[in-house]
């Protein structure tokens, strides 16, 4: 993605989504170009400790497992999503949960 865009998108994520989910998911989705198969895929522990990394699946379908780099603009939105996953259930289970299966 150009510079610009990606300097928008992530002005944008990190001011206007409140969700943390939801943004580390965007950002995620911005800079993999995943389908929303591979980014449900995504799994806590296989982000990286420091987050410069994340490991996606396709399950055979066309690439297999790909780890990405993550830009440092994604990684407070990717650890904040991972917090709050260890917070609520632990290490180990998707890394974005959906929106409706948030409890407070």
């Amino acid at each position: 993605m150009p510079p610009v865009t990606e300097a928008e998108v992530a002005w944008r994520l990190h001011h206007a989504t409140a969700h943390p989910y939801l943004a580390a998911q965007l950002a995620t989705a911005a800079f993999t170009a995943a389908s929303t198969t591979q980014l449900d895929t995504a799994q806590v522990r296989q982000l990286g400790p420091d987050a410069s990394t994340i490991t996606l699946h396709d399950h055979g379908l066309r690439t297999g497992c790909m780890t990405h780099s993550v830009p440092a603009w994604a990684r407070p939105l990717l650890r904040a999503a991972a917090l709050l996953r260890r917070l609520k259930a632990g290490t180990s289970g998707p890394l974005f949960w959906e929106a409706r299966d948030y409890r407070p």
